[in-house]
């Protein structure tokens, strides 16, 4: 069955609190129908795009005359160069051209931002993506695999999990160390330094992220950071690792592995059950260390690039 209303899309800076229960509820009612919790970035505090409104909202009046959310796009950019837009509709007001208005809706603020290209974000498993970046004439720049760990309940590491202690230790960063980090971040991630201390800038102003330097005895040797998620009703304490990275003349000696281990026991340290991750297909390497680290792939987003001067 579909319910055909006329929905309008609108473009919102932030969420208010009726928007952000309204989109939980259609985040659920997806998840019903298809398996599976979509993807829909949430962090717009790291998008360092200047006057980006990252929310499109699809709105009908339903009966009761409330007016529900039935699709939602976001954006995600935080970097200067490329805007990653993930997208999700109502399984009842699916082909009907919703996606279509929110994703050009989306499009069209990256152009007014002077982005220049975009990366349509699709869950592998729904297996259209390739139909609609075709008709926009995207092409596909990478696949990027969530994993996930458990670490054990009660201070019982899980027996993949290699959390001995390495001889590295994790300094936290706060704004004194901005500029310092920036440096050692733009070498780490090859970026420019002002675009990387825009993005660890968000990273601070984040609640419940943590930005750390790795630290070796000979100084700074790379970077993590975590986020602590809260946990679901039953459900242990959970945290994301992200923005991994060694200086490139010190990688292939083993201090990836090293790096992650120290990370792990800290995490466990403090209570963490259950790490997630993400990691793209394009970067062999680190997908083999996760891998024999005991994280396992939990699902698969494609990535479709669009250079917007192409769209006219």
């Amino acid at each position: 069955m579909r319910l055909c209303l006329e929905a309008s899309v609108e473009r919102l800076a932030g969420l208010s609190d009726h928007d952000a229960a309204e989109l939980k509820r259609l985040l659920a009612l997806c998840a019903e129908a298809d398996g599976y919790q979509p993807r829909l970035e949430d962090d717009a505090g790291l998008n360092v795009v200047p006057g980006l409104h990252p929310w499109f909202l699809a709105r009908v009046e339903a009966p009761d005359g409330h007016r529900r959310v039935v699709g939602a796009a976001t954006i995600f950019a935080p970097g200067l160069d490329e805007g990653e837009i993930s997208s999700c509709v109502h399984p009842l007001f699916r082909r009907q051209g919703l996606l279509g208005e929110l994703l050009k809706a989306a499009l069209d603020e990256l152009r007014l931002c002077r982005v220049p290209a975009a990366l349509l974000v699709s869950d592998s498993r729904l297996g259209f993506g390739h139909l609609i970046a075709g008709k926009l004439g995207a092409v596909k720049a990478r696949t990027e695999y969530g994993m996930a760990m458990d670490l054990g309940r009660d201070g019982a590491a899980s027996p993949t999990a290699e959390i001995e202690p390495t001889g590295l230790c994790l300094r936290p960063v706060g704004p004194a160390e901005l500029d310092e980090v920036a440096a050692l971040s733009a070498a780490c991630f090859d970026e420019e330094a002002a675009a990387a201390r825009a993005f660890l800038e968000g990273c601070l102003a984040e609640p419940g992220r943590e930005q750390y330097t790795v630290m070796a005895p000979s100084g700074a040797i790379g970077l993590a950071a975590v986020q602590r998620k809260p946990p679901a009703d039953g459900e242990g304490a959970e945290a994301m690792i992200f923005g991994v990275g060694l200086r490139p003349e010190l990688r292939g000696r083993g201090l990836g592995r090293a790096l992650m281990r120290t990370v792990l026991g800290m995490l466990r340290a403090r209570g963490i059950e259950r790490v997630a991750l993400e990691v793209d297909d394009t970067n062999a390497a680190a997908l083999a260390l996760y891998r024999s680290l005991g994280f396992v792939e939990e699902n698969a987003m494609d990535y479709w690039r669009i250079e917007l001067a192409s769209l006219g």
